[in-house]
């Protein structure tokens, strides 16, 4: 996809856009409504129809069938997947594999599932507010989540060594501030607590650079002063509300929260927030020693997320080229989430080292603002820095830089006031700058309403384990190969789960596969791929190995084979309708990457976040 492709994209998102982003709406609780204009339409056979309608309809409308294997629907986090019988086409039985019917079912829809769900978690809520009003207004306590090194560590008998100086006991919040409040300012600052080693405020601090979706998090705080507060986070395919108490652990001889907190010592909802994603995981210890920012932006947002290292030769090439200004800018005006960070490798957060620039080495920083200056060539970003007084630049185009007053121009136009001489806890810096001294870039996308969002929830099991594509086989001759030499000798590859696209229009895609969080499951990642094929027969599977003209994409290529397995994988594609064809038809087929023949058991989780082009008046 082109630059001017994008900017259509950026245009059409604009004018579209509301305060929060339909991908995430429509993959909230119960209690959220989604309003999209374009529709899924119901089809004939396995596939996914993509249209653009222009009838409003709730994405909860969406019934989505499986022929794959039947699951233990305990396990499975995804309401809208149930289990179909095996299709016929063309009276040739298909395999039992992964083939996708979507169609709308107005008369039983997925949503009443999300509903149960809400139910289920209001039931509970009501319960404990009963036992604090029965028991003389008592502090609710969770049993679950007990406050003790249990819910710390891993191992409490051998304990990490960023604990082992640090004294812990719980407290309530009103034990450490008498006018204790869960939330006060959206946008205040946070700091790293006596233990100094929480990754997962460097999360929050990058969603924060658009504070109102931080209160899609917040699903209750109203039971605050009974003891009890409520989040929801996005984990394996489906949002999940977390109730946790108030009580935190805290070091009496430091005075601080062990954890991420408020720099304002009265405010609470940074460490209870970061409680419930604790709890979510197990204990503390497995979001400190085990969080990776990818993972961490997706679980807040429910969006995509993708990282740059500034000093890969790769990504020096896009700076060099401008290519990566550009799609920081695009991004930017897509409404998308920008942070970044210096990683210097073998230093601690507890005491923060500042560059010889003021920043501080390890810890993230938000983007707030991305703008160019074509008559001074000048491209500026504005930086949120969410820890005080420290940690701010110092070099040009700061604060108290003289680069201003050589382009008061600018001033104005930025609107830019200098007379107070606290910080508001931003700057600006060059681009030229901020590639110096930031060496990595996170960036988050939420799509806004004109994309459509599709998910389906599957797994590789048994013989839909299929392994990796086979290669072609090479045949030395002048002649045609022989019809029987053209079919691929592969008895596993087929047998992978496989989704049939029909797209009626130029479509932009982008294809995330999910495996189920590790952390949660007990179950390390596998190294998987998908690859996206033209259908040309229109069948509902592939059979055998697809003609090199007909594989559009893989995921992981030549560029990233070597890369450790990860939770999700993402390609960004445009299809096209066939040349002469009002249609076009693609499969999606997910495949581990292993030649073993052990057996492998893993749910995974398709997603689409779909945009259909338009062509300009």
């Amino acid at each position: 996809m082109d630059d001017n492709d994008d900017q259509k994209v950026i245009k059409e998102s604009e004018e579209s856009r509301s305060s929060h982003s339909s991908s995430s709406e429509s993959k909230s609780s119960g209690s959220s409504k989604s309003h999209n204009k374009n529709t899924i339409e119901e089809t004939k056979g396995n596939e996914i129809k993509l249209t653009d309608s222009p009838h409003l309809k709730s994405k909860h409308d969406l019934n989505l069938k499986t022929n794959s294997e039947s699951h233990d629907q305990s396990l499975l986090q995804s309401p809208i997947v149930s289990p179909n019988k095996l299709r016929e086409e063309g009276g040739e039985e298909e395999e039992e594999a992964g083939d996708f019917d979507i169609s709308y079912s107005p008369g039983k829809s997925p949503g009443h599932l999300k509903q149960d769900k809400m139910e289920i978690y209001m039931q509970q809520e009501e319960e404990i507010v009963r036992f604090c009003k029965e028991n003389s207004g008592s502090l609710w306590m969770d049993e679950t989540f007990p406050p003790d090194s249990r819910s710390l560590f891993k191992n409490p008998v051998k304990l990490p060594e960023w604990a082992k100086d640090v004294k812990t006991k719980w407290v309530r919040p009103n034990e450490i501030s008498k006018d204790a409040k869960f939330l006060m300012d959206r946008e205040g600052d946070v700091k790293q607590g006596a233990f100094g080693e929480s990754a997962f405020i460097g999360g929050i601090v990058i969603i924060a650079t658009r504070g109102d979706f931080l209160e899609k998090l917040f699903i209750d705080f109203d039971h605050f002063e009974l003891g009890f507060v409520t989040f929801q986070f996005f984990k394996n395919g489906d949002w999940k509300q977390v109730i946790v108490d108030t009580m935190l652990p805290y070091d009496p001889d430091s005075k601080q929260v062990c954890f991420s907190q408020c720099a304002n010592p009265s405010e609470f909802w940074v460490p209870l927030m970061e409680k419930a994603y604790a709890k979510l995981h197990g204990c503390y210890e497995n979001i400190i020693d085990n969080f990776l920012m990818l993972e961490g932006l997706i679980d807040l947002t429910g969006g995509v997320a993708e990282c740059y290292t500034l000093t890969d030769p790769e990504t020096q090439k896009l700076i060099e080229n401008n290519h990566l200004w550009q799609t920081m800018m695009n991004y930017f005006h897509q409404k998308f989430y920008l942070g970044c960070i210096n990683v210097v490798e073998g230093k601690s957060t507890k005491n923060p080292d500042a560059s010889s620039r003021g920043i501080f080495e390890n810890y993230y920083y938000g983007i707030l603002d991305i703008r160019e200056f074509p008559k001074e060539n000048l491209k500026l970003i504005r930086i949120r820095n969410p820890w005080g007084p420290d940690g701010c630049w110092n070099g040009p185009f700061s604060d108290d830089s003289d680069e201003w007053d050589k382009h008061r121009n600018l001033r104005d136009e930025l609107r830019l006031v200098f007379k107070s001489k606290k910080s508001d806890g931003t700057w600006w810096m060059s681009f030229t700058d901020w590639c110096v001294h930031f060496n990595k870039l996170f960036i988050c996308k939420v799509f806004p309403e004109s994309w459509q969002t599709y998910s389906i929830e599957s797994r590789w099991q048994g013989k839909t384990a299929g392994s990796v594509c086979p290669k072609r086989m090479e045949y030395d001759s002048n002649e045609p190969m022989p019809e029987h030499l053209q079919l691929d000798s592969d008895d596993r590859w087929f047998n992978n789960p496989q989704f049939r696209v029909k797209v009626e229009k130029e479509t932009k895609l982008y294809i995330n596969l999910m495996q189920e969080d590790e952390k949660l499951c007990k179950s390390n990642y596998i190294k998987c791929n998908f690859m996206i094929v033209a259908n040309h027969t229109r069948r509902n599977r592939i059979w055998e190995r697809p003609l090199q003209t007909d594989i559009i994409a893989e995921a992981i290529n030549k560029n990233n084979i070597d890369n450790p397995p990860t939770r999700e994988i993402t390609h960004q594609v445009t299809l096209r309708k066939f040349e002469g064809k009002p249609f076009g038809y693609y499969m999606i087929i997910p495949n581990t990457m292993t030649e073993s023949r052990k057996e492998v058991s893993k749910i995974f989780f398709y997603y689409s976040y779909i945009y259909f082009l338009r062509k300009s008046s």
